[in-house]
């Protein structure tokens, strides 16, 4: 038996001026080259069906290795930007198969 936490993230305005360090970047990183990289940091920008942007694709760009001064500025709009909207405590059950490895206990009552 473990009991794992799950918090839930949401992006302020703040988020928006580490999107313009990111462009400011980029430009300047690609000018005269290909504009390829700049799909790729659009790619974490993207919002869903429902217009919420994916915290793990923003989170992920705070783990690029970059050095340049403005990049890690816009990583501390990123990470000034981040709310903690809420948190809830899970249960997960496991049991020893006859390999002697733990396997979780699926308890997913609504599909059973």
């Amino acid at each position: 038996m473990r009991l794992d936490p799950l918090v839930c993230f949401t992006f302020d305005e703040r988020l928006q001026v580490a999107k313009s360090l990111i462009d400011d970047c980029i430009h300047r990183w690609t000018q005269g080259g290909n504009d390829n990289i700049k799909a790729l940091v659009e790619h974490a920008f993207q919002t869903d069906k429902a217009g919420n942007i994916s915290v793990t694709r923003i989170l992920g760009l705070r783990r690029l290795d970059i050095k340049d001064e403005q990049w890690l500025k816009a990583m501390e709009a990123i990470a000034d930007s981040i709310s903690i909207t809420g948190s809830k405590t899970y249960l997960r059950l496991y049991q020893r198969n006859n390999k002697d490895v733990m396997e979780q206990i699926s308890l997913d009552i609504a599909n059973g």
